[in-house]
């Protein structure tokens, strides 16, 4: 259970990251920044490993990590003012890249 302290940090957090823009910042401190909130979330709701016999033969720990992930790079370029065409590129790419890669690919 969350302390009721935890809850409200989660909720700001949430909103936070959803909201946050680069505005006129570098490309590198904004990444920087959103990826900080990003792991002050994971602290606060951590995807463990799974801990059955049969150790989730589903799959499932994988598709809620790769859930994450995609929404975390889909508030990355959201929240760029910048590079609009890389971003639609990235954004038509299948399977969407992971934020560092996202990263990467905006940088070059």
């Amino acid at each position: 259970m969350y302390y009721y302290g935890d809850i409200f940090r989660i909720s700001e957090l949430l909103g936070e990251i959803h909201t946050y823009r680069q505005d006129k910042m570098s490309i590198g401190s904004y990444f920087t920044h959103i990826k900080g909130l990003w792991q002050e979330l994971d602290n606060f709701r951590p995807i463990s490993t799974c801990s059955y016999l049969n150790k989730c033969e589903y799959g499932l720990i994988s598709v809620i990590r790769s859930y994450r992930e995609h929404d975390n790079v889909i508030c990355f370029l959201k929240g760029l003012n910048q590079y609009e065409v890389v971003r639609l590129q990235i954004r038509l790419m299948d399977p969407l890249p992971n934020v560092n890669k996202a990263f990467s690919l905006l940088i070059q």
